[in-house]
């Protein structure tokens, strides 16, 4: 069988468990396992907005993504380029309009080369 070589890591900030240390650590942790095992690992950074008060400050997720990225060199697409928060019907989740403008943005900034 032939083994993929790249991971597209895509998550939501709904992703990060309450404790923003423990979701650092665990973050770290897969993308270092990712990268041992040999992949290309190219991460969706979301986009900055503002999360219910139950929920970790979405600042902190990008914050921990984004330095994780740059300690380990991964390839990041950073979402707060294309977000247009008037197509997200909540304000958080994005509606048809916004979906394909994500997936078009991510096609076109795709994945570098090997």
């Amino acid at each position: 069988w032939i083994r993929p070589s790249r991971v597209i890591y895509f998550l939501g900030t709904n992703d990060a468990t309450h404790d923003e240390g423990l979701f650092a650590t665990q973050f770290a942790i897969h993308m270092t396992r990712l990268a041992g095992l040999g992949f290309d690992v190219t991460v969706i950074v979301p986009p900055d907005f503002k999360l219910p008060d139950s929920l970790p400050h979405n600042g902190v997720v990008r914050w921990t993504i984004l330095v994780t990225c740059q300690m380990r060199k991964l390839h990041c697409i950073d979402l707060n380029e294309v977000w247009d928060g008037e197509l997200a019907p909540d304000g958080v989740h994005p509606g048809p309009e916004l979906h394909h403008a994500i997936a078009d943005y991510v096609i076109e900034r795709g994945v570098r080369d090997e």
